[in-house]
C-alpha cells in the first residue's frame, strides 16, 4: 500500500478473519480500530515511512484504536512472531502519532515475541495512552528521531519495558 496521498485503513481484521500483516509505504497513513493477529511469524503492522514517487515526506501517520496480537478487548490471544509496530524511515519529521490521549486512541501490543513497538530510522512523532504488555519487549527507540513516550501502561514484557539507544529520548527528559 502506498500512503501518498493519505491511505486510511479502518476496521479491517473483523472477528473469524485473519489478517496478519500490514505493510505501508509512505507517510500520510491513518490506521484506525483494526484487529491485527493470527498464527503468522509476522502479526505486525510495519510503516516504511519513505517518500512515494513525487510525494511529501512530512506527512504525519496515525495509529488509533488498533488491537495488535489480541482481539479488541485484549483478552484472547492472536500472538505471533515479529513486533506489534515497526516504524522506520528517514527525514520523515511527521510527528508520527502511535497512540493519542483521546478515549480510544491508545493501541493494544500484546502477545509478540519480539517487540511492541520498534522504531527505527530518522522518524520523529509520539508515543501515547498505548497498553503494550505481554511482548518478548515493551518499546525500543532506535538511535535517531526524537519520540516523546508518555501515558502508556507497560508491563508484564520478558525484557526491557523501554530500551532507548537515543543519546537523550525525550522519554527522560536528559
Amino acid at each position: 500500500l502506498s500512503g501518498t496521498p493519505a491511505v486510511v485503513l479502518s476496521n479491517l481484521g473483523l472477528p473469524n478473519q485473519d489478517l496478519q500483516t500490514v505493510v505501508v509505504e509512505g507517510s500520510g497513513v491513518t490506521f484506525v480500530n483494526n484487529v491485527i493477529g493470527g498464527p503468522s511469524q509476522m502479526v505486525q503492522i510495519f510503516l516504511n515511512l519513505v517518500a512515494a514517487a513525487g510525494g511529501p515526506r512530512d506527512e504525519p501517520s496515525v495509529l488509533h484504536g488498533n488491537a495488535i496480537g489480541t482481539d479488541r478487548t485484549g483478552t484472547i490471544d492472536l500472538s505471533g512472531g515479529g513486533n506489534g509496530v515497526r516504524i522506520s524511515g528517514s527525514g520523515n519529521v511527521g510527528p508520527h502519532e502511535i497512540g493519542g490521549s483521546g478515549v480510544g486512541d491508545g493501541n493494544i501490543i500484546r502477545n509478540m515475541n519480539t517487540i511492541g513497538i520498534l522504531v527505527n530510522g530518522g522518524v520523529s512523532g509520539f508515543i501515547q495512552g498505548n497498553e503494550v504488555s505481554g511482548n518478548g519487549q515493551g518499546i525500543e527507540l532506535g538511535s535517531t528521531g526524537e519520540w516523546d513516550v508518555m501515558d502508556n501502561i507497560i508491563a508484564s514484557n520478558a525484557f526491557d519495558g523501554i530500551r532507548a539507544f537515543q543519546s537523550c529520548p525525550v522519554a527522560l527528559d536528559c
